[in-house]
């Protein structure tokens, strides 16, 4: 099974965690956000500030548009399986 395929109803920013294999635990902690913010941000439940979005795009070596506003299926190409 393609990752798109999994992570297709999941928001782009959680599909891209798992992809990486980082547990929302560790995710949290190296960012320096609680657990809940990011399950919420994830879910779609909580808006972030541009600091937050920097600090959490650059995790993933990205810009902010990149992880946020770019297609997703075309991101996940390079991770099929």
């Amino acid at each position: 099974m393609k990752i798109v395929e999994k992570v297709a109803p999941l928001n782009k920013l959680r599909g891209i965690r798992i992809a990486w294999g980082v547990n929302i635990v560790d995710f949290s902690r190296d960012i320096g956000l609680c657990k809940s913010m990011i399950d919420y941000i994830e879910k779609g439940e909580r808006s972030m500030t541009y600091a937050e979005a920097v600090k959490i795009a650059n995790y993933f070596g990205m810009t902010p548009d990149e992880l946020f506003y770019d297609d997703y299926k075309e991101f996940f190409k390079k991770f099929l399986i």
